[in-house]
């Protein structure tokens, strides 16, 4: 389309398009050269002069329709109702165009050249455009109103308002409008090109800057892991491990003691209960009945022999079957051999071996040491896993940024507007 365009122009104008290297460095001064170079200057001047003439004439106007009195002769059987109606709207009109008047202010400048000036321009006409519209709107029926009986000053005041419009809509309709406006898209390129430029480069910075440590942490990582793996292979761990297998076997064996236990007394969890309310000594009765095996190992004095004894002189009263009566006889004439001597005992000796290992452990500093290597790699792959985190999102930023196509479409608005053939360059 663009190449279109450009014979299109060849063919009228008889010329080939002008070769034009810009450097990117210094395209903003070429472009706000080439804006300055633009012949506006004089038709903005006589623009906003005409606007204060206007203004001029219509402050005289106005003063003239708010000091006008009603015509009697052409006016004599109006009453007095209508009369004041209407003045009432030739007031409202004078407000409101007066108001007006006050807020119209031109820009004021000895040279306009700049993208800037020009833009600014636009706005203000284009304001201009919309609040005479709105004023148009607001005051059409006590315009209507006041013509009544004050048609001649109304309509001289209309006259410049309509003039104003006028000049208004033909700015709108000049072909610089189009013309500015293209300006302007390239302006606004030419700015989004540089401040993304600038991005591009910081955030090759900010990688750059970031590669390096990341680098240096999974060098690091590596080294602490290595050394973690070494003292897991050492003899001092081998041993650590020895001792833990050593401490979890007694452990087992504590808990096959401590089930024994457990089974001898919960075959006798129904009599004891039955015996507790004539017992001397319930409260041991109730330790274990609540837990028989603490309570058993707890009983260093073997006090629950006692309580056996008195269970069984009491057996016949508690109203047991007598096969039960049978089967709980055995259990308290098992209690009454070496049985449960030899599990407390047998308790206390895998207890005092279990403590043994148990200090050993805490003696051997392997675990200590391993720990903190641990500790280590964690905290450098935490460290690196925040600095990808933060290197993933400096790429996505980047990968966004897309001069090349900024730089074609900057070209080819400049080529076609001005009709020249454009390289750009680095200086």
């Amino acid at each position: 389309m663009l190449k279109f365009i450009k014979n299109i122009k060849k063919i009228f104008s008889g010329k080939e398009p002008e070769q034009i290297e810009i450097f990117l460095e210094r395209l903003d001064d070429w472009f706000d050269k080439k804006v300055s170079e633009l012949d506006y200057n004089d038709y903005f001047q006589e623009y906003f002069k005409q606007i204060n003439e206007i203004k001029e004439r219509l402050t005289k106007k106005i003063i003239g329709l708010q000091e006008a009195e009603i015509n009697e002769k052409e006016h004599k059987g109006v009453d007095d109702r209508v009369r004041n109606i209407v003045k009432g709207h030739r007031d409202n009109y004078s407000r409101e165009i007066e108001r007006f008047i006050e807020n119209l202010t031109v820009i004021q400048k000895e040279f306009f050249s700049t993208l800037n000036d020009y833009q600014t321009i636009l706005n203000f006409n284009q304001n201009l455009d919309e609040t005479i519209d709105e004023l148009a709107k607001r005051t059409a029926k006590s315009y209507q109103a006041s013509q009544h009986l004050f048609f001649k000053e109304v309509e001289e005041v209309f006259k410049p308002m309509g003039e104003l419009n006028l000049l208004i809509k033909n700015f709108n309709k000049k072909e610089f409008d189009k013309k500015l406006n293209e300006l302007s898209e390239i302006g606004q390129k030419i700015k989004q090109f540089n401040e993304d430029k600038k991005k591009k480069e910081n955030f090759e910075e900010e990688i750059k800057e970031k590669e390096t440590p990341l680098k240096n942490k999974r060098n690091e990582t590596d080294n602490k892991e290595k050394e973690l793996e070494q003292l897991k292979k050492s003899s001092e761990y081998k041993v650590f491990l020895e001792l833990k297998t050593k401490k979890e076997n007694k452990e087992k064996e504590i808990k096959e003691n401590g089930n024994v236990a457990f089974s001898f007394f919960s075959k006798l969890n129904k009599p004891l209960r039955k015996y507790e309310r004539a017992a001397l000594d319930d409260k041991l009765i109730k330790k274990y009945l609540e837990n028989s095996t603490k309570a058993f190992f707890n009983d260093e004095e073997m006090e629950i022999k006692e309580v056996l004894q008195g269970l069984k002189r009491n057996l016949d009263s508690l109203n047991f079957e007598e096969k039960q009566k049978n089967n709980f006889l055995e259990l308290i004439a098992k209690s009454e051999t070496n049985f449960l001597d030899e599990l407390f005992s047998t308790n206390k000796k895998l207890e005092e071996e279990k403590n043994t290992l148990i200090n050993e452990i805490n003696r051997n500093e392997i675990t200590e040491k391993i720990e903190n290597k641990k500790k280590e790699v964690n905290s450098s792959k935490n460290s690196i896993e925040k600095i990808e985190k933060e290197l993933e999102d400096l790429k996505n930023k980047l990968g966004k940024i897309d001069l090349e196509k900024l730089k074609k479409e900057i070209k080819e608005k400049i080529q076609n507007l001005f009709f020249v053939e454009v390289t750009f360059s680095s200086s």
